[in-house]
């Protein structure tokens, strides 16, 4: 019996799609001390214009994730004079997945073709946390994972927090305290 090759791809997808790797890029200003900044409040966190991520459950998910990764370094949410103002953005992009089978071949293999090729989405999350007197970047984390397909309530928020956990695990920067 022959495994249909899209049965294939979607299994290995799907094993690699559970793989807990995130890709994490950080940004700040060498100038800020960041052992002297103790509070943050939220600043407006503008809508990405993606329903899925719109959603009001989603937002606060996303807020209440990095509440707690805040928190988990010292700092403490405020409603007035805060040392940070905080605000996330947030997109989904689809993707060609092309690892299968080329239509071109390889030099030793003969050329094969596929009728489909799959996608998959992948979720980005930038954190900014900015000086709030400047309204300038003092640090900017991202992270970025492939989303499964149909995610579930709690397999999303899961995933949310992991990303926000992977992001905020380089701040504050190396060497300059917190």
């Amino acid at each position: 019996m022959r495994t249909p090759v899209h049965l294939v791809v979607l299994l290995v997808a799907a094993v690699l799609g559970g793989c807990a790797s995130y890709d994490v890029k950080t940004d700040y200003d060498p100038a800020v001390r960041f052992d002297t900044l103790r509070t943050y409040a939220w600043a407006d966190v503008e809508p990405t214009g993606n329903a899925r991520l719109d959603r009001e459950a989603t937002r606060q998910r996303i807020i209440d994730a990095i509440d707690e990764g805040l928190a988990d370094h010292g700092l403490i949410l405020v409603d007035e004079d805060p040392d940070l103002l905080v605000d996330y953005h947030a997109v989904i992009d689809r993707r060609l997945d092309l690892r299968g089978d080329a239509p071109y071949g390889n030099h030793r293999l003969p050329a094969t073709t596929l009728s489909t090729v799959p996608t998959y989405e992948v979720g980005t999350l930038i954190i900014h946390l900015m000086d709030p007197a400047t309204d300038t970047m003092v640090w900017r984390g991202s992270g970025q994972a492939r989303l499964e397909q149909a995610m579930s309530d709690e397999a999303l928020e899961d995933k949310v927090h992991a990303v926000v956990d992977a992001v905020l695990k380089a701040f504050p920067p190396k060497g300059t305290g917190l």
